[in-house]
């Protein structure tokens, strides 16, 4: 079974639209944790996302974050992931398109950058091929 854990948060700056993108997306996970049999667990605060994950960490096979957030950006939560698991896989998802953010993430580690709002049919074709990575890689 795939083990994801997600981090986002609606910050007070953020219009009712986009508190209502962000409250979608985590929506999003949660249903497709139905529908392809995945353990999501989701968070809203940096602290405690990281603290799940060095708590579990040789369970979890995927971290998604949001680039921007209150209390922490991506890009610094992305470093902190990878102090605690080098190997551990991190998307992160943003509303913006700039081309430079992305590049930013994937210099610094990222795997992948999703536009919000992340579609399930995303999330299925990049969770089933971490999964198949990760299966292949217990396997040698």
């Amino acid at each position: 079974m795939l083990m994801i854990l997600v981090l986002d948060q609606i910050t007070e700056s953020q219009s009712v639209l986009q508190a209502k993108q962000i409250a979608n997306y985590l929506y999003t996970f949660k249903r497709i944790q139905v529908l392809m049999d995945f353990t999501v667990t989701s968070s809203s605060h940096p602290d405690s996302a990281l603290r799940t994950l060095i708590k579990s960490k040789d369970k979890f096979d995927l971290v998604m974050t949001a680039v921007d957030m209150s209390h922490i950006d991506g890009f610094r939560f992305l470093k902190l992931v990878h102090s605690v698991d080098k190997d551990l896989p991190v998307i992160l998802s943003s509303a913006s398109e700039d081309t430079q953010l992305v590049m930013k993430g994937i210099s610094n580690g990222a795997c992948d950058h999703l536009l919000k709002p992340v579609r399930v049919e995303q999330l299925k074709i990049i969770w089933q091929h971490v999964f198949r990575i990760r299966r292949r890689t217990e396997q040698c």
